[in-house]
């Protein structure tokens, strides 16, 4: 990408913030950037399990969901949502590659795009940029692993408890707050009748409130009773 570029100075400042390029030089990041194209996607675009294979993507602006279909029953549940600064590359590695996974994006995304092999060769030539892949990837087996477990031994309220919690905490709940009941329930592999009922529930017991897709919590204290969870936990 070329530094006059309309996309250059957003990438920059989005690599700089995320932990996948902390603590890299900007010589660095300037020549990881000269490798990659920038690259627009409207609401609603789906990107194939073929083009993430043959290239390296890293979000700049937007939300893109990864979600996983039984063909049998026609239900999808909500993987992840990946937003500013997470990679795609590392999705065949934790899901199956087949038809039943779908990469869509949710809002008008900005990507920057590698192939495959030169995104390998950046991680050889850059060692911090291979380092925080590596904690990158480990942190998201970290949270397949608490979901996994949320779904065997916890109840739906909890879980939905838990998801609004995991944002608060991370200070992102911009990410879910705009999202319909029925795409928060396949978050949490639920439907959309249970979580609207469990979300009426925690305005009514004074937890939260949200006006104009502004989710606010009003009461901590009872949100981590809810989710079964203490502060420090992450």
């Amino acid at each position: 990408m070329r530094k006059d570029s309309f996309y250059y100075a957003p990438s920059i400042k989005v690599l700089q913030e995320t932990s996948l390029f902390s603590k890299t030089k900007s010589e660095d990041l300037d020549d990881i950037l000269n490798h990659f194209t920038p690259l627009t996607l409207p609401k609603k675009s789906t990107i194939s399990f073929s083009e993430i294979e043959q290239f390296f993507f890293v979000v700049i602006k937007g939300r893109v969901k990864i979600s996983q279909l039984c063909v049998e029953t026609g239900r999808e549940y909500i993987a992840e949502i990946l937003t500013e600064g997470d990679i795609f590359d590392t999705i065949g590695l934790l899901y199956s590659k087949d038809e039943d996974m779908l990469v869509e994006t949710i809002d008008v995304v900005w990507l920057l795009k590698t192939p495959v092999q030169k995104a390998r060769e950046l991680l050889y030539s850059h060692p911090i940029f291979n380092e925080n892949v590596f904690s990158y990837f480990g942190q998201k087996m970290y949270e397949l692993e608490n979901f996994a477990k949320e779904l065997i031994f916890y109840d739906t309220a909890t879980r939905l408890a838990r998801l609004i919690v995991r944002y608060y905490q991370e200070e992102s709940l911009d990410i879910i707050e705009d999202l319909s009941m029925e795409t928060l329930a396949k978050m949490i592999g639920s439907s959309r009748k249970v979580v609207n009922l469990h979300m009426i529930a925690f305005k009514k017991e004074g937890i939260i409130t949200s006006k104009d897709n502004k989710l606010c919590i009003i009461n901590e204290e009872k949100l981590y009773e809810k989710a079964m969870m203490q502060k420090e936990e992450i």
